[in-house]
C-alpha cells in the first residue's frame, strides 16, 4: 500500500512559476500572470494561456485533494517552499545587479 510523503528534489523555479496553479479555499490563481478566480479544474490559464503542470496549495491540504490532483496528472509541490525559494532567487538578482 502506497502513502503520500513529501520529498525534496531539485527543480527549475522558473519552469514551475510559468506553469503553477495555486489552489485556495474557493478557487485558484495562475502564478504566472496572477489571474485569480480560476476554476480548480482548469488545466490552462484563461488569461495568459499557461499550461498548468504544477499545483500548490495556499491552505492546509487534505489527502483527498492530493489524490484528486495527482490523478489528473499534476505534480504537487509545497507552495510555501516554492515561494520562499522563488523570493530568495528574486532578491539575489536584485542585490547582485546593484
Amino acid at each position: 500500500m502506497k502513502h503520500w510523503i513529501r520529498t525534496w528534489v531539485k527543480i527549475d523555479l522558473e519552469e514551475v512559476a510559468r506553469s503553477l496553479l495555486v489552489i485556495g479555499v474557493l478557487n485558484a490563481e495562475c502564478f504566472s500572470c496572477h489571474k485569480i478566480g480560476i476554476s480548480k479544474e482548469s488545466k490552462v490559464c484563461p488569461n495568459c494561456g499557461a499550461n498548468f503542470k504544477y499545483v500548490g496549495f495556499r491552505k492546509k491540504v487534505v489527502f483527498a485533494e492530493i489524490e484528486k490532483f495527482s490523478e489528473r496528472g499534476f505534480i504537487l509541490l509545497d507552495f510555501e517552499d516554492f515561494l520562499k525559494e522563488f523570493k530568495r532567487k528574486k532578491a539575489k538578482k536584485i542585490f547582485n545587479s546593484s
